[in-house]
C-alpha cells in the first residue's frame, strides 16, 4: 500500500511538471538568474553599492543604490545589460563577465518595485 502512494505522488508531480507553461518555465529561470545575480552582487558589488531592495543608500555615497538604477525610467533587462557592458569611469576597473550580466540584470531588474 505504501509503495502505491509513493508511486501515486510521483505520478502527480510529473502530471503537475508536464502541464507547466512556457510562462512558467521562464519564470522559474528568471528567478534562478536573478538569485545567481544576488550572489554576484552580494560578492563584487555590495563594497560601493546599496544591492538590496530595503538599502536605501550605498556605502559609497557617489555609487547608486541598484533599486534606484532599476526604478530609473525606460531600465529594463535590456537596458541594463547595455548599463553594464558599458565602463563606468567612477567605477574600480571591474568589468562583469558576460555569463554573469543577465543574471545580475535579472536581479537589478527584481528590485524595481
Amino acid at each position: 500500500m505504501r509503495a502505491t502512494g509513493i508511486l501515486g505522488l510521483a505520478a502527480l508531480a510529473l502530471a503537475l511538471t508536464a502541464c507547466a507553461t512556457p510562462e512558467d518555465v521562464a519564470d522559474r529561470e528568471t528567478a534562478r538568474q536573478a538569485a545567481r545575480g544576488q550572489a554576484y552582487a552580494i560578492q563584487n558589488c555590495a563594497a560601493c553599492h546599496a544591492i538590496e531592495a530595503y538599502q536605501e543608500t550605498s556605502p559609497n555615497p557617489d555609487a547608486p543604490a541598484f533599486a534606484e538604477a532599476a526604478r530609473m525610467p525606460g531600465m529594463n533587462r535590456r537596458a541594463l545589460n547595455a548599463w553594464l557592458n558599458t565602463p563606468h569611469p567612477s567605477m574600480p576597473n571591474l568589468i562583469v563577465p558576460p555569463e554573469q550580466i543577465d543574471e545580475l540584470s535579472a536581479y537589478i531588474s527584481t528590485l524595481e518595485n
